[in-house]
């Protein structure tokens, strides 16, 4: 009987860490997106520095801007001149007005499709003396390539709750199955007929629940040292200690009198 609880134990931290190491590729992954939108900004031209800056007070405190850059014609000239070694040129690009440019960098987590609306009606309450210019095959790229993450992760929980629920139930029902013998003799041997529930509940402590606290542990763990730089959901967790509440519960209605 302790080869069965030690197993079960084992395959149920190991179950746990799988899933959630699969949340945290996730993560990972979706986070790595996000930085690639990150660092592709709008570039908004005008020969109108008041423009500019009226824009960027504008969008100063919206939660999706991270930053944002503005280049006058005369910071744009002498960028020209010092790069393309153009000092001979001097006066003559002093004669040129060229168009402010301003370089908008956008919070990737949170510019989805509703704020660029947002921002795009701004751009167009701005006047019509701007021109932007906004990289849409690299946003289309990778919101597109968020939302097959976003889906991968949804369908792929679902699956593996599924399997985890029936491993679960199954282990349960399997060794109590087997350890039928084991308690027909220990009641005929006068034992009290409320022991093997007794057991059945502790086993689901030390097999389902003890497994959980223990993952919840390391991920926090982890996360406080550093060496973990995402913060699993506490929602997860809550989901993973249902489906072990619900295994323990299913089983034992399976099992019926022999856990009564």
């Amino acid at each position: 009987m302790k080869f069965d609880k030690v197993f079960q134990f084992i395959l149920i931290l190991c179950l746990l860490l799988i899933w959630n190491v699969f949340h945290i590729g996730y993560l990972y992954q979706k986070d790595k997106y996000h930085n690639s939108l990150s660092q592709n900004p709008v570039l908004i031209f005008s020969r109108n520095n008041e423009t500019l800056d009226s824009i960027n007070v504008k969008i100063a405190s919206l939660e999706y801007i991270r930053k944002t850059i503005v280049e006058t014609d005369s910071l744009i000239s002498n960028k020209l001149i010092e790069t393309y070694d153009l000092y001979y040129a001097r006066n003559i690009l002093k004669n040129f007005k060229l168009p402010g440019v301003m370089k908008i960098y956008f919070r990737g987590e949170q510019f989805n499709n509703q704020a660029r609306t947002h921002f795009e009606v701004i751009l167009e309450q701005s006047g019509s003396n701007i021109e932007y210019h906004f990289d849409d095959s690299t946003w289309n790229f990778y919101r597109n390539r968020l939302q097959l993450l976003d889906n991968i992760y949804l369908y792929g929980n679902l699956v593996y709750l599924v399997f985890f629920l029936f491993i679960t139930v199954f282990l349960r029902f399997h060794f109590e199955i087997k350890n039928d013998h084991y308690w027909k003799v220990f009641l005929l041997a006068g034992g009290r007929s409320g022991t093997r529930r007794k057991f059945f509940l502790i086993n689901s402590v030390l097999i389902s629940i003890i497994p959980f606290f223990l993952i919840f542990l390391l991920a926090h763990l982890a996360h406080f040292f550093q060496y973990l730089h995402f913060y699993v959901d506490l929602r997860i967790f809550a989901i993973e200690f249902a489906v072990l509440i619900a295994g323990c519960g299913i089983s034992a209605l399976i099992l019926g009198e022999r856990t009564r």
